[in-house]
């Protein structure tokens, strides 16, 4: 872990989270003075708590001389606040509903695509989409956003105040992130993230697997084995769970001993989550896997929504 009043140079390709760690209604915009040392050919900014202007004026007085290349995606503002003129100049991007992140999606993947040489993202606030859409539309969304910018080669500073956000779906976002930011008296303190299972697995996948219910059972039990699990182990436990029953008769232990065998461990193997060995009938999480709950918990609640 790093700490100091300005983050350290990034690889490209790297989403970057900044927590704010305050409640204000100001939490969530830049940490310009986090930003002073950038020096970038590119910028892309999305603003949701600030108009363009103050955006440029700001980056001007702590950063520097604004890029030839400047795009601000402006949400939830008229055109009057975003800028007409800036507009007119080709900066701004207006997306005008706060919970159109299809919009904001395509709005910054365009500009990322047209920007030149080293590119920054800066999105000024998390804390307030996740206000207007869903935990997963926004996971599903910051996942998005961190391909394009390993596809780009740019960088992405998200701000976002875990205070007054959810503990889970920060938790779900931190994971998918490439480092944490936090605020500790004084300083800022940089952390990496955990190594996530596979860039193939998108965050639509990824609940689409764990919508199922066994499944999330299985990864919760193994989650919890100290070694290797034995599938007849496993097939005795899901099935006392699910059925609420202490003793299970043979019927059942068959029926749980099929669904696992031939649909559910194969499928956690193929996405990465567990190591199946049918030969054996042995099932361990994978190391990638050990941070998974947050998804767990997650995917629990949407569920029972």
């Amino acid at each position: 872990m790093t700490g100091g009043n300005s983050l350290p140079h990034f690889d490209p390709g790297s989403s970057i989270l900044i927590d704010n760690a305050l409640t204000s209604p100001d939490a969530a915009k830049p940490a310009f003075d986090l930003l002073s040392h950038l020096t970038p050919d590119s910028i892309v900014a999305v603003t949701y708590n600030q108009s363009a202007d103050t955006f440029l004026r700001q980056w001007r007085s702590q950063v520097g001389t604004i890029p030839k290349f400047a795009r601000v995606i402006t949400v939830g503002r008229s055109m009057r606040s975003s800028a007409t003129q800036l507009s007119q100049q080709n900066i701004v991007r207006p997306v005008k509903r706060l919970d159109d992140l299809t919009g904001v999606q395509s709005a910054v993947a365009s500009a990322l695509d047209n920007a030149t040489d080293k590119t920054v993202l800066i999105f000024d606030s998390l804390t307030t989409p996740l206000t207007h859409v869903s935990p997963t539309e926004m996971i599903s969304f910051f996942s998005f956003l961190s391909n394009h910018l390993t596809d780009t080669e740019a960088v992405g500073y998200f701000h976002i105040t875990t205070r007054v956000s959810d503990a889970t779906t920060v938790a779900s976002i931190q994971s998918l992130a490439d480092a944490i930011v936090e605020r500790d008296e004084d300083d800022w303190l940089v952390r990496p993230s955990v190594e996530w299972i596979s860039e193939s697995l998108s965050a639509d996948l990824l609940f689409d697997v764990l919508r199922s219910r066994q499944r999330r059972e299985v990864l919760r039990y193994l989650l919890r084995a100290t070694e290797p699990v034995s599938l007849d182990e496993l097939t005795t436990t899901i099935a006392k769970r699910e059925s609420g029953k202490q003793t299970i008769n043979r019927n059942e232990y068959r029926r749980y001993y099929m669904s696992l065998s031939q649909k559910h461990l194969p499928r956690l193997d193929d996405v990465g989550f567990i190591e199946y060995d049918s030969p054996t009938s042995r099932i361990l999480i994978s190391k990638a896997a050990q941070h998974i709950e947050p998804f767990l918990t997650l995917a629990e609640e949407l569920s029972e929504r």
